[in-house]
């Protein structure tokens, strides 16, 4: 599954290089490290903990602590995965009435729905600077999908007279595709240069450079390897102090798992929305709609998706017993 943002709607007038010429992710994929969900691969080290900001393997060695198995729905909503993204995603800007402002608005009606919640959540990370609350969610100011407002080799700025205003005004730009992808290219006599470039790419991301002590050279590496209550001052938090008691203490939660949360994407589906396909699961993924779901005519809720009754997110403990007796039975090992 690719979630690459690639909508002509995604934009907004001062979102650096979406508004630039129509440019977007899919045209700096030349290497995959240019990437938010990919920026680890460019630390060598496996003992930096940059390295490990990513979902991948996230469940890698799960299996050896305990038995797991994958319960999943097949009209699964909440974790439903849609491939082609610009099928559902449309990301307006209401700049006019409000500066950054964005909403998920679905293509058809205004009205609430879950389908697609945890992609759509994906997708949104780096997109702005403040988190709305609205159908499909919000978004995070870190990293993800947003691109870079910090000058260095792809934000520039030129300075260039202006005769009705006698003076020098800076006007920014962004690097184009093509440019990079020469920068890129894999010919024997480019070696020096695309080394360069991929290692400046650790402190000089395309994405959004927030926060910015993650991209400090000699602090970044210290940074990730810490917990959210050493860095209050630089994370965008509450932790009770000004809402009131807090429903979880986070400042315990390593940064890794923070930023996993708020700033890097990932680009698979999550656990729990299809069966897993690597070998050593093959014997433990279970489908609850076409397995466990008893009178399929007759499901316990009234609404239908797609013309028929759906098992839904968490309706496992929605749904009364009767419905639920064939899962309950094989989590308890009670079916024979």
């Amino acid at each position: 599954m690719n979630m690459i943002p690639d909508s002509s709607l995604i934009h907004n007038n001062d979102e650096g290089i979406f508004s630039f010429i129509g440019h977007n992710w899919h045209n700096y994929t030349n290497t995959v490290e240019q990437l938010p969900t990919e920026w680890y691969r460019l630390f060598d080290d496996p003992t930096d903990p940059r390295r490990r900001l990513t979902w991948r393997r996230r469940f890698g060695t799960i299996q050896a602590k305990t038995d797991v198995f994958n319960f999943y729905s097949s009209t699964e909503d909440v974790l439903r995965v849609n491939n082609n993204v610009n099928d559902f995603l449309d990301m307006v800007d209401w700049g006019s009435i409000r500066p950054h402002l964005r909403f998920h608005l679905l293509p058809v009606t205004l009205s609430a729905d879950t389908v697609c919640a945890w992609q759509i959540q994906e997708m949104y990370k780096g997109l702005n600077e403040w988190i709305p609350s609205y159908t499909g969610g919000g978004s995070s100011c870190y990293c993800g999908w947003g691109f870079t407002k910090t000058r260095g080799i792809h934000y520039k700025g030129l300075s260039f007279f202006d005769f009705i205003w006698n003076t020098f005004k800076l006007h920014s730009y962004f690097e184009r595709p093509y440019t990079v992808a020469t920068w890129l290219s894999t010919e024997s006599t480019n070696s020096v240069r695309r080394t360069w470039y991929l290692s400046n790419l650790q402190s000089d991301p395309l994405f959004r450079r927030k926060p910015a002590i993650l991209f400090d050279p000699d602090n970044g590496s210290i940074f990730a390897a810490g917990i959210v209550g050493d860095y209050e001052d630089i994370l965008d938090y509450d932790n009770g102090e000004i809402l009131g008691a807090p429903d979880i203490n986070v400042s315990q939660v390593p940064i890794r798992d923070f930023l996993l949360a708020k700033a890097f994407p990932s680009r698979t589906g999550p656990m729990g929305s299809c069966t897993n396909s690597l070998i050593n699961w093959k014997d433990v993924n279970f489908d609850m709609s076409l397995q466990f779901m008893t009178d399929q005519g007759q499901w316990y809720k009234p609404e239908k998706y797609l013309g028929r009754y759906i098992w839904r997110h968490s309706d496992w403990k929605d749904a009364p017993y009767v419905y639920l007796y064939k899962l309950f039975d094989k989590i308890t090992g009670k079916e024979n």
